[in-house]
């Protein structure tokens, strides 16, 4: 009997584990995705690094949406230097400035994924008003180095150069600052430039989960 008893109170602590992991992992469910949010946290970045090297209808599922509800692309072609990206109906408003959300996938000529697989996310604004992307751009790095710390990008290019932000603001050169996240799992990229025909402002959040010797 006493061995049937041991029995029963191993199944009954069993059975309270499985209970509390279950309520463990309820508490700790994916993160939501973010909602009209142009500078995500490290948590919510979460969202995307969970959907990293997913194809396009597992990245659409995660989003609710179909392809019959992306946008034509052709919309933002000179916002995105990269040859495979979609853009969603999401749009991030910042400061009266309207940021379109496009999804970026790897190319073909991407060995280190597989391709046309999810790698990141760029809000990227076009305006004509140079002043506005101007104040954004300042706005946008003042509260990136709040929520992320000190860039980590190369100096020359920084907004925090004062010869730098002399030129950009002349209309000659644009910034560029950087971010590692999540324990350099991610980073996030914030660039602006103001010159003539060309004024622009984005930010853009790459995912890198691969392994150390993979990114070398």
């Amino acid at each position: 009997m006493k061995i049937v008893s041991w029995i029963k109170q191993l199944m009954s602590i069993g059975l309270s584990l499985l209970i509390l992991l279950s309520i463990t992992g309820c508490q700790f469910q994916k993160v939501e995705k973010p909602e009209n949010v142009l500078l995500l946290t490290p948590e919510q970045l979460g969202f995307y690094e969970e959907l990293y090297e997913k194809d396009l209808d597992a990245v659409l599922k995660a989003f609710d949406l179909t392809e019959e509800d992306l946008r034509d692309p052709a919309e933002v072609m000179d916002l995105v230097p990269v040859d495979i990206y979609y853009l969603i109906p999401d749009v991030v408003e910042y400061h009266d400035i309207s940021f379109y959300s496009i999804l970026i996938f790897a190319s073909t000529g991407q060995n280190k994924m597989e391709p046309n697989t999810f790698c990141g996310i760029r809000f990227a604004a076009q305006q004509t008003d140079a002043q506005q992307i101007t104040e954004a751009a300042e706005q946008i790095f003042a509260e990136a180095q709040e929520l992320y710390g000190e860039p980590a990008g190369i100096y020359v290019n920084s907004i925090l150069n004062p010869y730098r932000k002399e030129q950009y603001l002349a209309g000659g050169k644009g910034i560029s600052d950087l971010w590692y996240l999540n324990d350099n799992r991610s980073y996030v990229k914030l660039n602006a430039s103001i010159s003539e025909g060309d004024e622009m402002l984005w930010v853009e959040y790459e995912i890198n989960l691969l392994p150390e010797e993979m990114m070398e």
